[in-house]
């Protein structure tokens, strides 16, 4: 508050000057005790200055004056007007009950302040004569910052001469303001503002670096001081965090508070300090910034011997060795591959260091790996950083291994740094060298069934197994699975079944010989059925498994039961496998008659025709649907052929192989007989073309490696040569900047099946994809 403005201020409100009859007149008064009032947010604390006047008999206006008092000698300090406090005038006061309207008024005074009350005229009626009336004036007390004692004031009415009112005791009323300001000094993150005042911002901990790095905070004061405050600011570790002053760097500095920049916070800034650079690295040190106000005897009583904060931080070594790290936690390779292993060298690169690394296996052994690394402990030169590299080398062992396996470089022992995350990478062996199981034909194949159900004839089969080594036995499933045949139980002389069902399981051993499926015996009878199959099923989960052909394999009971008419079956075709070319292709079917009786023997006719499968009728191959007849002249028991021609389509169109079947069955014709068929279908295959491919399709080389080899394969085979042209073009590497071009030809001979080999010379400026074109 701005006291020392109004000090010995005097307010003088004149009274209305009116001449007042001897027998009439005013009288005025105060009416309320003394009040008192705490500073705060307006209208929360307040106080009443009451005025009351009596009419005695009619009167003109008169006016009385106010006074505030703030000239008193003893005491509290006074309070001035509007610093301390302000006044509300009433527009309307209390008469006898209801209202009248009662003006102030600016007097002509000259420090300003004066007011006049006019407590106006009863002549027109508006005051009852006798009637008292009441004008209440509020004290507002006023909420500053500014630390003070407890201040008061008097309010007095003063007779204004001349002007007919009188006065009464008592004349005055005291009103007294109490401090709600006190001392503090903050130190914050930021500066204050309205919506932050003093002491409500937060404090961080600082950090800063050797590289010179700054902080920052302010100093606050919560109130206006009577006088200068000096705030010491002070760093305990000059070697570590200095203040910024004027351009340079000080152990200390003050800061001065006046009560006109009192509310205006300042800045302190931080900068972190460089140690020699000979001196090892210190690490991260912790420092503190105390701020605090003396007790000299120039500062303010009230901020004598305050303390800020302190400020506490920490400067951020930047003479440090580093740490060391792999750059990837874990990688995958497979068998016969070269890893490269990164470890880095970070955050830092003072001193010579080294680090150790081991290996540690999982599912994986030794035998799996090979380390060529010249040495197990990697080494950094002073100001060194950047990667060193660990070369591993999987080995490839031909077994087969359908799980990936694992094993782990773990960094340890780091002399003059230390280790950071990842410190241990994992490597993954990829699974590998998967096999293929396969189950062989039936042995005798087909089997003759015979007449007694009790007699077993054994059909045998093996299985063997191709691709990568196995390193333990392996155990595989197996079980029978009825065709047209129907399987039972041993000892069934129903005639209903036809072989013995069983199933179990073999044990592959790590040499890939042959391993023997316990023998299926078939059963015998005398029922007509014609022939009958069934298959021996293998089975299993495993990874890198492949049964060839679906891991089955079919026997065929020959039925060795005749009907007179005999047994008519596919015995031959030739060739059943054909090419397209020369022209005319032909393929011969022959049909035989076995097993007729009776005498004579009966004539037979039987229907022959063919069916597409891939081939096509009439553009493949000329289909065939004819009566095949047995008889006295063309011969009851003699073969019957059909003769089939192939069609050539357009020359070298790139077809695959196609197939058509060739199909017996009963005469539609035909009255019923007995007859049965025992091989009544066939396949032809109409070989394709001949067909080349790269294999492999892709190559990624070097630009160190100079050359590379691109394998062709023919992949089908035929009675013709065969000759292709191939070229290189362009992908992102160009000719001739990153290879040389090259256009040649191959060949293979009739019937010949193989790979020939390219020889590409190229010179690579990054990592290239070579890539070709085949064309006839």
């Amino acid at each position: 508050m701005r006291s020392n403005i109004l000090r010995s201020l005097a307010l003088a409100l004149p009274v209305l000057a009116f001449s007042m009859p001897a027998i009439a007149g005013y009288e005025v008064w105060t009416e309320a005790p003394d009040q008192a009032a705490a500073e705060n947010t307006p209208d929360t604390d307040t106080a009443q200055f009451d005025i009351k006047a009596q009419i005695i008999g009619p009167q003109p206006a008169v006016s009385v004056g106010l006074v505030i008092n703030d000239g008193l000698t003893a005491g509290p300090a006074t309070a001035t007007y509007p610093d301390d406090f302000t006044l509300t005038f009433p527009t309307e006061c209390t008469q006898d009950g209801g209202s009248a309207t009662i003006t102030f008024a600016d007097s002509s005074s000259s420090n300003g302040y004066d007011f006049d009350l006019s407590l106006g005229t009863n002549d027109n009626g508006s005051f009852s004569v006798d009637g008292t009336f009441t004008c209440t004036i509020t004290i507002h007390a006023v909420d500053d910052v500014i630390i003070e004692s407890l201040e008061n004031l008097k309010l007095t009415i003063k007779d204004i001469p001349g002007s007919g009112a009188s006065l009464k005791t008592p004349p005055d009323q005291s009103f007294t303001i109490s401090d709600n300001d006190t001392a503090g000094l903050f130190v914050t993150d930021a500066n204050w503002t309205s919506s932050a005042p003093p002491g409500t911002g937060t404090l961080t901990s600082k950090t800063t670096s050797e590289n010179g790095t700054q902080a920052s905070f302010w100093v606050e004061l919560a109130s206006q001081p009577s006088g200068v405050v000096n705030v010491d600011v002070t760093s305990d570790k000059p070697a570590e965090a200095r203040i910024s002053s004027g351009g340079s760097d000080v152990n200390s500095l003050v800061l001065s508070f006046t009560p006109a920049n009192w509310d205006t916070g300042q800045q302190v800034t931080i900068t972190g300090q460089d140690d020699a650079p000979a001196n090892p690295p210190d690490g991260n040190q912790p420092y503190q910034i105390t701020v605090t106000t003396d007790n000299a005897p120039s500062q303010p009583d009230s901020y004598k011997n305050l303390v800020g904060g302190p400020v506490a931080g920490i400067n951020q070594d930047n003479d440090v060795p580093g740490q060391f790290r792999f750059t990837q936690s874990s990688v995958s390779g497979n068998e016969s591959d070269a890893l490269i292993l990164q470890v880095q060298r970070i955050n830092g690169s003072s001193g010579p260091v080294t680090v150790d690394y081991a290996i540690s296996n999982g599912s994986a052994s030794s035998a799996d790996y090979n380390d060529t690394t010249s040495s197990s402990t990697l080494s950094w030169a002073d100001g060194v950083s950047g990667t060193q590299a660990i070369t591993i080398t999987l080995v490839d062992d031909n077994l087969w291994e359908p799980a990936s396996e694992d094993f782990t470089v773990s960094l340890s022992n780091a002399v003059g740094g230390s280790l950071a995350a990842p410190s241990a990478e994992t490597v993954n062996i990829n699974p590998s060298d998967p096999i293929t199981i396969s189950i062989s034909a039936p042995s005798p194949d087909p089997v003759l069934e015979g007449n007694d159900p009790l007699t077993l004839v054994p059909v045998s089969f093996t299985v063997t197994y191709s691709g990568g080594t196995l390193e333990s036995p392996m155990n595989i499933a197996w079980a029978t699975v009825d065709g047209s045949a129907t399987g039972g139980g041993a000892g069934d002389v129903t005639g209903v079944v036809d072989y013995i069902s069983n199933s179990g399981s073999i044990n592959l051993p790590v040499s890939p010989g042959p391993v023997s499926i316990p023998a299926i015996n078939v059963t015998g009878d005398t029922a007509i059925e014609g022939d009958e199959n069934f298959f021996v099923q293998l089975s299993t989960p495993l990874n890198l498994v492949t049964l060839a052909g679906g891991g089955s394999s079919m026997a065929t009971i020959m039925d060795d039961d005749f009907a007179a008419d005999g047994t008519f079956s596919i015995t031959n075709i030739s060739p059943n496998q054909v090419d397209e070319t020369p022209t005319p292709s032909t393929v011969t079917v022959t049909v035989s008659r076995t097993g007729a009786s009776g005498s004579p023997i009966s004539d037979a006719t039987i229907r022959l025709r063919t069916a597409d499968v891939t081939a096509t009728d009439g553009v493949d191959y000329v289909g065939q649907d004819v009566i095949l007849t047995w008889d006295a002249i063309s011969g009851l028991t003699s073969d019957r052929t059909v003769v089939i021609t192939i069609n050539e389509d357009a020359v070298n169109n790139n077809e695959s192989d196609e197939t058509f079947n060739v199909n017996i069955e009963d005469d539609p014709g035909a009255a019923p007989t007995t007859q049965t068929f025992g091989v009544a279908s066939g396949v032809v295959t109409i070989l394709g073309d001949p067909m080349v491919a790269f294999n492999p399709d892709g190559y990624t080389v070097s630009e160190t490696g100079g050359s590379v080899t691109v394998f062709v394969e023919r992949v089908n085979v035929d009675n013709q040569p065969v000759v292709v042209n191939y070229t290189t073009t362009d992908g992102s590497a160009t000719n001739p900047q990153d290879y040389t071009t090259t256009t040649s030809t191959l060949a293979w001979g009739a019937a010949e099946l193989g790979t020939q080999a390219h020889y590409h010379s190229y010179y690579c400026r990054r990592r290239c994809h070579w890539a070709g074109s085949l064309y006839r």
